[in-house]
């Protein structure tokens, strides 16, 4: 979650640093568009994966809780 917001925010202060708006157009847009492009993937990919493998399937917060006072209380 961290990571996303750095690239953007050098990216941006990269593209304000070069100060020459001209200079900086086409691989300001090229920089942009694979940012885009790159996070629009790997959120697509993520959707895949768990449309697919399904975690946490079979699973319910009532279980998970239950299991971990189970847990607890063999541990002591």
């Amino acid at each position: 979650m961290i990571v996303a917001p750095l690239v953007l925010s050098r990216l941006v202060a990269g593209i304000a640093h070069r100060g020459d708006t001209a200079s900086v157009g086409r691989v300001g847009g090229r920089a942009m568009l694979w940012f885009v492009g790159a996070s629009l993937f790997s959120l697509l990919l993520g959707l895949v994966m768990v449309l697919i493998l399904r975690p946490g399937e079979g699973r319910s917060a009532t279980n998970v809780l239950r299991n971990s006072v189970a847990t607890v209380a063999v541990a002591k």
